[in-house]
């Protein structure tokens, strides 16, 4: 049988683990907003009776010793924090593709704005005006189609500047906001395992520090792949272990490869390959992960070696194909059909080059057509700013000719030496007509330069309707793709998001039920006290007396 004074300790200890209760309970409630914060919870086992060796052992009845309150712990799915952080990658990748492409549609949709396609429909509108003309060699016509051709291309160098301002704000936003956050998040865990490893040790409580950690861990897998894991170690002795959990995080590619950007207390840190000469962010982006103290640089596979002048340019971007860093490379680096091999991912560049497919096609039908005679000597309407050259065209550097910028009578060949293909006949403006049947002639384009068969296909269309096929044809369609994406993406996350909640949120109206369940074993055990202090009193005072 127990000790007399045995109730009084199980009524201690009832009474310790209702108060512990309830201090947790309140801990839970004061945080029930509180951004990260995981829900508490008592543990709690009870205390066996104590006995001898079980042959000599007494054969009374033996009760437990109470209850006891072996440590706070946090309710937390591991299963669910994984989904959770794989899925935000992926929002994190769609979220930053859908908002560039936001910003190309902006820039290039004839849908919305008055650019390129208005432009070359009002030149198409002026050559057609001019090529019905009664007599040859209409000078004012001709000026009013010099002028149109020359907002024509000023649409396109419009285009183009602002398609190199979106790449300029992309490459900004991706090293000064996607990089640096996720670099000082990197630094941020290593320091919390570093604080959390200390308190376990200490045996003082380190669960807000983890909830710290966890919000942590949560942002850096907006912006990549990342994997958990912990593992227990040994910081005792053999004779008296101390095991407490040390965490990891590394990097996971498509292919599986794991690249460690924190290990415990250490951690590396990402940056951008700059160019050697100006100093600028390299293009295409290269992304380079080097250990913290900057002595160590990484490769695809994982592996690490020291920096030196031969390895400076190591890339890990094959590694970094979800998260916003995957969105912001696929952005910057990938070109589409225009890619060695062909890729599936058209970035800012495949628009770009795109452009400056439309500005030499354009150029080099109208300076063509512009010829003098059947040798195809060319009075160019088109060239380079410079003037220096009707090769090497883009949308960023086409312009009239001097010579037709500077010309005071009619510069465009109104007649030719022997009939064009498909004009018919020799006639005043059988030039003129020639150029609108070549502007409204299908044709299919390469990636290949010029007229050339060779190269990767991208569409068949006129030059006429060349803007409204790269609007709404391919990125209105690609647009769609990655916004539903991002959509699915998004409800995915928002689902997994609710069943983490489900298990690790404070829900008030459970928390009020345990006050009042814990209030009253509070209660209970106190009056349990009571009553084993007027047993004793009865045992020792009363017991006896005549």
């Amino acid at each position: 049988m127990s000790s007399t004074f045995a109730g009084f300790y199980i009524a201690k200890t009832g009474i310790q683990n209702a108060r512990a209760n309830l201090q947790i309970i309140g801990q839970n409630m004061t945080n029930e907003n509180t951004v990260g914060y995981t829900k508490q919870s008592v543990d709690s086992c009870s205390i066996a009776a104590g006995s001898t060796d079980t042959r000599y052992a007494s054969s009374s009845i033996a009760t437990g010793n109470g209850v006891e309150s072996t440590r706070v712990n946090q309710s937390r799915s591991i299963y669910l924090d994984a989904q959770y952080r794989t899925q935000n990658a992926k929002v994190g990748e769609t979220s930053v593709e859908s908002s560039a492409l936001t910003d190309i549609d902006t820039t290039i949709d004839e849908n919305v704005n008055d650019g390129i396609q208005t432009r070359l429909s009002d030149l198409v509108t002026q050559l057609n005006t001019l090529a019905n003309s009664a007599s040859s060699g209409d000078y004012s016509l001709e000026n009013v189609v010099k002028n149109s051709s020359s907002y024509f291309a000023t649409a396109l160098h419009d285009a183009a500047t602002q398609l190199s301002t979106i790449r300029s704000e992309q490459t900004e936003q991706f090293q000064k906001d996607a990089v640096t956050t996720a670099n000082g998040l990197l630094k941020d865990i290593a320091s919390l395992n570093e604080q959390i490893k200390t308190a376990d040790m200490s045996g003082s409580s380190s669960l807000e520090l983890k909830d710290q950690r966890n919000l942590d861990l949560d942002n850096l897998s907006k912006y990549m792949n990342i994997k958990v894991t912990t593992t227990s170690v040994n910081v005792g002795s053999d004779a008296n272990p101390v095991n407490v959990d040390e965490l990891s995080v590394d990097l996971i590619s498509d292919t599986g490869t794991k690249t460690n950007l924190v290990n415990n207390d250490s951690y590396n840190q990402f940056s951008l390959l700059k160019d050697a000469t100006t100093g600028d962010v390299a293009t295409p982006i290269t992304v380079q992960l080097k250990s913290s103290d900057g002595t160590k640089i990484y490769a695809a596979d994982g592996t690490s070696s020291a920096i030196t002048s031969a390895n400076e340019d190591t890339s890990i971007n094959s590694d970094l194909t979800t998260g916003e860093f995957g969105g912001y490379l696929s952005m910057l680096n990938d070109n589409g059909e225009y890619d060695t091999p062909a890729t599936q991912s058209r970035g800012i560049g495949y628009y770009q080059q795109a452009l400056d497919k439309l500005a030499s096609d354009f150029a080099e039908t109208m300076n063509t057509a512009n010829s003098t005679d059947a040798a195809g000597t060319n009075k160019p309407l088109f060239t380079t700013t410079d003037g220096t050259t009707t090769t090497g065209i883009t949308a960023a550097n086409i312009s009239i000719s001097d010579a037709w910028k500077d010309a005071t009578t009619c510069y465009m060949t109104s007649t030719k030496q022997t009939p064009t293909e498909g004009s018919g006949t020799t006639s005043d403006s059988s030039n003129i007509l020639y150029m609108i049947k070549q502007l409204s002639t299908s044709k299919t384009y390469t990636t290949a330069d010029g007229n050339a068969s060779s190269g990767t296909t991208l569409f068949s269309t006129s030059i006429d309707s060349y803007m409204s096929t790269i609007t709404n044809s391919v990125l209105a369609i690609q647009a769609r793709d990655i916004t539903s994406q991002n959509s699915t993406a998004s409800t995915s996350l928002d689902t997994i998001d609710s069943g983490r909640n489900s298990v690790s949120s404070v829900d008030i109206n459970e928390e009020s039920i345990n006050l009042i369940k814990y209030n009253q074993s509070l209660s209970a055990s106190s009056r349990f006290m009571t009553t084993m202090d007027d047993v004793l009193d009865t045992i020792i005072n009363k017991m006896g007396i005549i």
